[in-house]
């Protein structure tokens, strides 16, 4: 059987499938789509959030954030700014829960909403100072994390799961998807 090529491969030259994975449920797998490429993604992903997820510091009553609102703060934060139908669209939510949603982060304080004088329905979202301040604590906290995730590896193996993250983004900004936050904080 050919190998398949991944992006980040471990010192095998091959990513692993996991413990307890039969090579024929390897293949059996990969051909469950069209794009055995895209299953092995959605496979790791578990993998991948589980690990991170068992790192999080327990989020402050003062900053309880839904995950929705949570996803609206970095898709904002990374556009600059959004219309609420362009946030509506990246997040698949309803006008009227978008508008929802917006209220609520706009009562916590957390976006400033505008309109447009010749068009009432063009509603323009950005991120207050408390909008900002949430996501630069929360980047301080990712930060933090990842040091403590980062502190049992090698040298190296920093580097190699470092490099597989950079390429990620290349291949993210080579093909026009979402743009990357601002950085300069």
């Amino acid at each position: 059987m050919p190998e398949r090529p991944y992006l980040c491969q471990g010192r095998s030259g091959r990513a692993p499938f996991g413990p307890g994975i039969t090579a024929e449920r390897q293949e059996e797998t990969l051909h469950m789509t069209k794009n055995p490429v895209a299953e092995r993604i959605a496979e790791l992903i578990p993998t991948l959030m589980g690990a991170f997820h068992e790192l999080r510091p327990p989020q402050s009553d003062e900053e309880a954030l839904t995950l929705r609102q949570y996803q609206a703060l970095i898709l904002i934060y990374a556009h600059g700014q959004m219309t609420l139908s362009e946030l509506c669209s990246k997040l698949a939510l309803a006008p009227s829960t978008g508008t929802e949603l917006a209220n609520r982060m706009v009562a916590k304080g957390y976006l400033l909403k505008s309109g447009d004088e010749r068009d009432r329905r063009l509603i323009t979202l950005r991120l207050s100072q408390e909008g900002y301040r949430v996501m630069l604590q929360r980047r301080r906290l990712l930060t933090e994390m990842l040091s403590r995730f980062l502190a049992r590896f090698e040298e190296e193996d920093q580097r190699e799961f470092l490099a597989c993250f950079e390429r990620i983004a290349a291949l993210i900004h080579k093909y026009g998807l979402p743009p990357a936050a601002p950085s300069g904080d």
